[in-house]
C-alpha cells in the first residue's frame, strides 16, 4: 500500500494476497447474510478512492472458494432505509475464478441455486451501486454446471404471489449487460414442484 496518497484519501494497492480466510456478513435487519471459505484470492494493481467512493482494481485472481448467500424478505414494518449508505462504482480489469462453488437461499421463490464453475474470466467490467448497473465486456466459463431449485408455490394463489412480490421491493430493478458470453462444457438443471429435472 502507497502511504504518499493517503493524504489525499486515496489508497493504492500493488498487490495483496489472502490463503485459507473465512468471511462472515449479516445486513443489520438479518435479511442479508453470506458466508465465504477462501482458499486464495489475489489482488494486483487496487486504487480506492475514498473520497469519490470509487474502486479501480486491475485483476483479482480467486481459487478453490466456497460462497453461501441467504436472502429473506421482510415486512413493511421491518424494512430499513439504505438511503444513506455509499454509493460505490466499482471498475475491475480482469477478474479470474477457479474452482468456485456459489449457493444461494431465497425462502419463498428460490428453494437452492447451486453453481459450480472450474474456470471463469470477466474482463473489463463495471459496477455502480448507485445507479444498479452492471457492464461487462466479456464472459468466458469452462465446465461451469448449474441447478435451479423453484420454491415450492402450489399452495398459494397468483394473486398471493404478485402481492408478496410486490411487498418486497424496496428499490427500482438492477439492469445488467454482457457484450460477449463464451460457454465451454456447461450444463443446467431446473427443478419445480411440478417438473421433474
Amino acid at each position: 500500500v502507497a502511504l504518499v496518497p493517503l493524504i489525499n484519501r486515496k489508497v493504492e494497492v500493488r498487490n495483496i494476497s489472502l490463503h485459507d480466510a473465512s468471511v462472515y456478513f449479516i445486513s443489520p435487519d438479518s435479511t442479508l447474510s453470506v458466508t465465504a471459505d477462501i482458499g486464495c484470492i489475489g489482488l494486483e494493481n487496487g486504487d480506492i478512492r475514498l473520497i469519490d467512493n470509487k474502486v479501480a482494481i486491475g485483476h483479482v485472481a480467486l481459487d478453490k472458494t466456497k460462497i453461501e448467500l441467504f436472502y429473506a424478505t421482510t415486512p413493511d414494518t421491518a424494512k430499513t432505509d439504505t438511503t444513506q449508505s455509499a454509493m460505490w462504482d466499482i471498475e475491475i480489469e480482469q477478474l479470474k475464478l477457479s474452482d468456485i462453488g456459489f449457493r444461494m437461499f431465497m425462502p419463498e421463490y428460490i428453494d437452492t441455486l447451486d453453481v459450480e464453475l472450474h474456470q471463469a474470466l470477466l474482463s473489463d467490467g463495471n459496477i455502480s451501486l448507485k445507479e444498479q448497473d452492471i457492464d461487462i465486456q466479456s464472459i468466458e466459463i469452462q465446465q461451469g454446471t448449474y441447478r435451479y431449485i423453484a420454491q415450492h408455490t402450489d399452495n398459494r394463489t397468483q394473486d398471493n404471489q404478485e402481492s408478496a412480490i410486490a411487498d418486497t421491493i424496496q428499490s427500482r430493478p438492477w439492469k445488467i449487460r454482457v457484450g460477449n458470453i463464451n460457454l465451454s462444457d456447461n450444463s443446467a438443471t431446473y427443478i419445480t414442484s411440478t417438473h421433474a429435472p
